[in-house]
C-alpha cells in the first residue's frame, strides 16, 4: 500500500516555499518567504525583527512586506548587499495594469490625447504579463520596440513610448530611474509619408467649385478659422467679432478667433452641428474625392496658419488663435488678450483672401 506523503504545513501550492510568521511593531507578518531554504528563511526572520527594532526607520518596508507589495526574499537580498536604498518601492512593485488604469483618468491632457494614451496603454497591457509590475516597464518597452520595428510600425512605437513617458513622469517624476530608462530607449525613425500641404486662396476656390455643395461651407470654415474637423462639426459659435471654439486640447484651452467672411460658413453646421451629412468622416471622404487624394482636412488648419502669416498677423496672436501653448519665454511677456485685436486681424485676413480671389479671377479671365 502506497504511503501517504507527510503533510508539511510550510509548503504552499506544492512549491516548497516556507512561510514567515513574525510579530512586528506594525502587526503580524504571515506570508510566504519566497525561499524553501530554511537557513535563509531564518535570516529573513531575523532581518524583519531587526527592522522592527529600528522603528520608525524601517516601518515602511515592514508594511510593504506585510501587505504583499514587496517580496521578503528580494528585500533580504538587497539587505545583504547593503542596497536597501535601491530597493524597488511599493509603487514600482505594484501591478502595471492597475497602475496604468488608475493613471489614465487623471492624466493632464485633453480628451483626444487621453484616447491616444488609452490606445497606447491597452497595447502595453496586451504585450506584458498579467503579473507584470511597474518595474518591468523598460523591458516591456524594449520588447515592443523590437516587435514594431520588425513590422515597420515606427509611429506606433513612438506613440507608445511617449505615453509611457507621460505616465512615468506623472506618477514617479522625471528624475526617477524608470522614467530615465524608458526615455533612454531611442524612438524609431519614421518615414514621413506626406508633407504639410497648406492651400492657396486659388486652390481653395477650385476645391469649393469641385467639392459637394453641402460641404463648401465646411471647406471655407476650416480654412478661415483653423478648426480641425472634430471642432468644426461640433460646438463652435459666433461670439461678437470672433468665433468661439471650445477647447479640445491639453488643459481644454478655449480660444476665440477672428470672424472672417462668416457668411461662407456660419450656416454650414446642420441641425445642432450633428446632422449625418455633417459628420467629419464624411467630409474627409468628400474632400479626398474632390482633391484626388491630395488634400486632407487637417491641411485646412495648416492653410489657416499660413494665411495668417502672409496677412502679417503677429506670431503671438497666431499662436493663440491656433490654440498652441507658448513656445518660449518671450511669448510669456508678449501674450495678451486677443479680443481687442479680433476686428483688426479679421480685416487683415479678409483683405488677404479677397486679394487672392481677385488675382485668381483676373488670371482666369486672361486664360479664358
Amino acid at each position: 500500500m502506497k504511503k501517504r506523503a507527510k503533510k508539511q504545513g510550510h509548503r504552499i501550492n506544492n512549491r516548497g516555499t516556507l512561510r514567515l510568521d513574525v510579530r512586528t511593531p506594525i502587526g503580524r507578518i504571515a506570508r510566504v518567504s519566497g525561499s524553501s531554504h530554511l537557513p535563509t528563511v531564518n535570516k529573513i526572520t531575523a532581518m524583519l525583527k531587526e527592522f522592527g527594532a529600528q522603528e520608525p526607520l524601517r516601518l515602511g518596508l515592514l508594511r510593504d512586506i506585510r501587505d504583499g507589495k514587496l517580496d521578503p526574499l528580494i528585500v533580504y537580498e538587497a539587505y545583504v548587499a547593503r542596497r536597501l536604498d535601491q530597493l524597488p518601492t511599493a509603487e514600482t512593485m505594484s501591478s502595471l495594469r492597475e497602475s496604468l488604469d488608475a493613471w489614465l483618468p487623471t492624466a493632464d491632457c485633453g480628451d483626444k490625447q487621453r484616447e491616444a494614451h488609452k490606445t497606447a496603454i491597452n497595447y502595453v497591457k496586451a504585450r506584458g504579463r498579467a503579473s507584470a509590475t511597474v518595474a518591468d516597464l523598460p523591458g516591456i518597452a524594449r520588447h515592443i520596440k523590437l516587435t514594431l520595428a520588425k513590422d515597420s510600425h515606427a509611429a506606433q512605437f513612438n506613440r507608445v513610448r511617449s505615453s509611457l513617458q507621460r505616465y512615468l513622469r506623472d506618477t514617479l517624476g522625471r528624475r526617477h530611474e524608470l522614467y530615465q530608462a524608458v526615455s533612454d530607449i531611442e524612438p524609431l525613425a519614421e518615414t514621413k509619408l506626406r508633407k504639410n500641404n497648406p492651400q492657396s486662396v486659388a486652390q481653395i476656390m477650385e476645391l469649393a467649385r469641385t467639392i459637394a455643395a453641402d460641404h463648401v461651407g465646411a471647406l471655407w470654415g476650416m480654412a478661415l478659422t483653423g478648426m480641425g474637423p472634430s471642432e468644426f462639426f461640433d460646438g463652435w459659435k459666433i461670439a461678437g467679432a470672433g468665433v468661439y471654439v471650445p477647447g479640445t486640447k491639453r488643459k481644454a484651452r478655449d480660444r476665440t478667433v477672428p470672424l472672417v467672411l462668416g457668411d461662407r460658413f456660419t450656416g454650414a453646421k446642420g441641425p445642432n452641428g450633428r446632422a449625418p451629412e455633417w459628420k467629419a468622416r464624411l467630409f474627409a471622404e468628400t474632400l479626398k474625392t474632390a482633391s484626388g487624394g491630395k488634400v486632407q482636412p487637417y491641411d485646412l488648419r495648416r492653410t489657416y496658419a499660413t494665411w495668417m502669416e502672409e496677412a502679417q498677423i503677429p506670431r503671438t496672436r497666431r499662436r493663440q488663435y491656433m490654440g498652441h501653448s507658448t513656445g518660449d519665454v518671450t511669448d510669456i511677456y508678449e501674450t495678451h488678450e486677443v479680443d481687442r485685436y479680433l476686428s483688426d486681424d479679421a480685416a487683415k485676413l479678409e483683405n488677404f483672401v479677397r486679394a487672392g480671389e481677385k488675382e485668381t479671377l483676373k488670371l482666369e479671365g486672361r486664360q479664358a
